[in-house]
């Protein structure tokens, strides 16, 4: 199925999938993500941040345990930040043995199955055996106060397809839903795991890639935007 999936493909989708499009053992460049944080931009306030032990024993699951629920993630973020106008992510994550050329991220988000942004981003290349770290900048959709409204009285009902690409061939998938609350609620996620995804994929040298793209309507996807990487862009320590 996934080698049938490209990135073409998804950039046409219209509302989020209704199953996983690649298996869990896709990931054959063994991509792990480690850490994974959300800002926004203007103030510098952190929203959700998350960190794997890295020293922790592998966990063991019982029998008949659902395994795609490593892969899908449920936030809550204060209705505020449906306000933010731009979010910031920083991702760490580790690669196996072998290079990674051409690894892209396309995100599509969408509120009751309708297309509200799409985002395209690339990290170029990873060294063998190495740790990256890569920020991203989102710029937020600008929406109405009825659409924000509708949104925060329908939690997850917002919800996102993460593809990720090496060279074009579709090697990980993961599902978020968002709720929206008042902001004297905590941000959170859940899953089996508590963070991105904890089966193959979040952020020994370093290497940083800073991409943006511009916000679209509230209808419409943004078209697909080359990255823009900062001054740092593929340092390695």
């Amino acid at each position: 199925m996934s080698k049938d999936v490209n990135p073409d493909a998804v950039l046409k989708y219209t509302g989020p999938t209704k199953s996983f499009l690649c298996p869990l053992n896709a990931n054959t460049y063994g991509i792990d993500f480690l850490a994974f944080k959300i800002r926004d931009m203007d103030s510098g306030k952190v929203v959700f941040e998350v960190a794997k032990d890295e020293n922790a024993q592998p966990v063991e699951y019982p029998q008949g345990f659902d395994y795609d629920l490593l892969r899908t993630i449920a936030y809550k973020f204060p209705a505020e930040f449906l306000r933010y106008r731009t979010v910031g992510t920083t991702l760490r994550f580790k690669v196996g043995p072998n290079e990674v050329k051409n690894f892209r991220m396309i995100e599509r988000h969408y509120f009751k199955n309708q297309l509200i942004q799409s985002y395209d981003f690339n990290f170029h290349y990873c060294i063998p055996n190495s740790t990256n770290e890569w920020e991203v900048i989102y710029d937020v959709p600008r929406l109405t106060d009825e659409r924000v409204a509708e949104i925060v009285a329908n939690p997850n009902e917002t919800k996102s397809d993460s593809f990720y690409f090496v060279e074009d061939n579709l090697v990980m998938h993961n599902k978020a839903s968002y709720a929206y609350v008042e902001a004297e609620q905590k941000s959170t996620a859940s899953d089996s795991k508590s963070n991105k995804s904890s089966s193959t994929s979040t952020s020994t040298s370093k290497s940083q890639s800073t991409s943006s793209t511009s916000s679209s309507s509230t209808k419409e996807p943004t078209d697909k935007k080359e990255d823009k990487p900062n001054s740092k862009s593929g340092k390695h320590t």
